[in-house]
């Protein structure tokens, strides 16, 4: 159903639910490690398969920010869809991977230590964000931007992108990060995805 050579190994997932209080079970092949910046959050996307429904569904794994200030993109997808956002995806379950140590960064937590190199003041003063490990899972599976096949279907998803972006603006979500990699291709239109680094405002 994926894809994959029958050797690739294959991993259970469980998720919480957004509609309930159960966790939603998807199974994905082993992730290809891929070289990233240290400074970033290690993002992964996997084509994963629902068993329950017995389709194809998008599985984002990532490190949100855990600050106060910006909402985990699971409950983001929940307000949006509740105020009839045009042209986002359907996010099916969403939730931070464990409560415990081991799935949340501590940096920040020796930031202020004698031992520790960067100063903790003045001009040079380094601020460290935390971060917990963070599952998403969405119901639909687009297409890049860039891999369009014809320019109406950059017009077309640009625009639906656009509507998004004015429909969450009108209920208090303001994006902040819209790109050709946030826009993808659907049938007949576009979504604008990735709201975890968006503002209520």
């Amino acid at each position: 159903m994926l894809g994959v050579a029958a050797n690739v190994p294959m991993f259970q997932m469980s998720v919480p639910s957004l509609t309930s209080d159960e966790d939603l079970r998807f199974i994905v092949p082993a992730p290809i490690a891929s070289p990233y910046a240290p400074p970033g959050r290690a993002t992964r996307g996997f084509v994963a398969y629902d068993p329950a429904r017995k389709k194809k569904v998008y599985l984002k794994d990532t490190w949100r920010v855990a600050l106060e200030s910006i909402e985990p993109e699971g409950k983001t997808y929940k307000l949006l869809h509740e105020n009839h956002v045009r042209n986002i995806a359907p996010c099916l379950a969403a939730g931070d991977v464990s409560t415990d140590l081991y799935h949340a960064t501590q940096a920040h937590t020796y930031i202020g230590c004698k031992w520790a190199c960067p100063p903790v003041s003045g001009p040079t003063a380094v601020n460290l964000t935390p971060h917990r490990h963070y599952w998403l899972v969405l119901d639909i599976i687009g297409v890049k931007l860039t891999e369009f096949k014809k320019s109406h279907e950059v017009v077309l998803a640009v625009r639906d992108a656009l509507y998004a972006h004015e429909d969450a603006f009108q209920c208090g979500v303001l994006h902040r990060d819209i790109s050709p990699g946030n826009i993808l291709i659907t049938d007949g239109g576009g979504i604008l995805i990735d709201w975890d680094l968006c503002k209520h405002i």
